[in-house]
């Protein structure tokens, strides 16, 4: 798919020089929005993106209310965690994959596939469209 982890790999093997074709069942990457946009820092470390309009605000810690009031602090003085935005995280990490020379099927589902000799053969629902510029 053309989440985060699909894009990522899809990326990282296409800068390999193999042919990558990802198939996503939505029409845009990074809609709807399936998981919080909570990170650690590594993964802008392990991704290599740029971080400029993708992080919405930086966390270094938290306190959490118990029912009987009794209060927890977690944290401190350095950032603990990332707020993104998602949807600028999924697109950056597929303009990537694409820029690598991966192609994105679109409103496609992938069903399975097949070894064919040196190459793999895939069926996947009905194809609408295949897209170079998915975002």
């Amino acid at each position: 798919g053309g989440g985060p982890t699909g894009s990522y790999i899809a990326e990282k093997i296409a800068s390999k020089g193999h042919t990558v074709s990802i198939f996503e069942k939505n029409e845009k990457i990074g809609e709807p929005i399936n998981c919080a946009g909570l990170v650690s820092q590594r993964v802008f470390d392990l991704c290599d993106i740029n971080k400029k309009n993708i992080i919405q605000n930086k966390i270094t810690g938290v306190i959490i209310h118990s029912p009987l009031d009794n209060c927890i602090r977690i944290g401190g003085d350095r950032i603990q965690a990332l707020v993104i935005n998602r949807k600028k995280f999924d697109q950056a990490l597929m303009h990537k994959a694409i820029e690598k020379g991966a192609e994105i099927f679109l409103s496609n589902k992938f069903i399975s596939a097949k070894k064919k000799s040196e190459n793999m053969k895939a069926n996947k629902g009905t194809a609408r469209h295949r897209q170079t510029n998915a975002m």
